[in-house]
């Protein structure tokens, strides 16, 4: 489960969800500092795929950028720029659903 933030630049992982997958991305040189409503949080930045599972329709694999800190302590969050701008997505409030489809 994550938290869907438009204003998030990156995909942002629990330390305990990053540790998991770490070994699977491709890490980006350098320490990167993410400004957050809990603070200013440092990481490392990393690519990699990350699979949207469909109940309906298809599932959708998009390459995304994650964010990874062992000082994170926010959840995990879906981010709009190096991850859901590669795709078209609506959200349904009302019945708590999320669309979502690849761009053509």
């Amino acid at each position: 489960m994550a938290v869907l933030d438009t204003a998030a630049p990156w995909c942002i992982l629990t330390p305990q969800v990053g540790a998991l997958i770490a070994d699977d991305l491709d890490a980006v040189p350098g320490t990167f500092r993410l400004s957050t409503r809990l603070g200013l949080i440092e990481g490392k930045l990393y690519r990699g795929s990350l699979l949207l599972f469909a109940d309906e329709g298809e599932s959708l694999d998009l390459e995304v950028t994650f964010f990874l800190s062992p000082h994170w302590t926010g959840g995990n969050f879906l981010g709009y720029e190096c991850a859901l701008e590669r795709a078209r997505f609506a959200v349904d409030p009302r019945a708590n659903l999320f669309y979502f489809g690849e761009i053509e």
